[in-house]
């Protein structure tokens, strides 16, 4: 079976003899070592253990997947929001073409009056002859 590694950080150089007399040398920087050797007290005065070697996530997996299934519906959620805004957008639009197409025609019937009104205004200040 594979021993889980544990990272620590070397904030100082140093030496160590391990309990077989193995001598290992420890450069500044991040290290992968067994859990028994972080532990030490000779290691702990030169480096601060970064993990424990077990994986923050060991249930996220699950979580994660939950909270994938929960994002999705909520994005459905929101693209069927979207759907019905985009459709009631379309029939306002429409509704304000029509209501333009009838304020143009307004506005033709009003310069029709103010023509006929015009020529009887001018009609009338010539005594009704033309």
């Amino acid at each position: 079976m594979k021993q889980s590694l544990v990272k620590i950080r070397v904030h100082t150089p140093f030496t160590f003899t391990h309990l077989n007399y193995e001598v290992e040398k420890f450069a500044v920087g991040v290290h992968s070592v067994a859990p028994e050797v972080a532990e030490n007290w000779f290691i702990q005065e030169y480096a601060e253990i970064l993990d424990d070697g077990q994986p923050d996530n060991a249930g996220a997996p699950a979580e994660v997947l939950a909270q994938i299934a929960d994002l999705q519906k909520q994005l459905a959620e929101e693209k069927s929001k979207v759907a019905d805004l985009t459709t009631e957008r379309d029939e306002r639009d429409q509704l304000i073409a029509e209501h333009v197409a009838t304020i143009g025609k307004c506005d033709d019937t009003i310069a029709d009056l103010q023509k006929q009104l015009a020529a009887a205004l001018t009609e009338g200040a010539k005594g009704g002859k033309k």
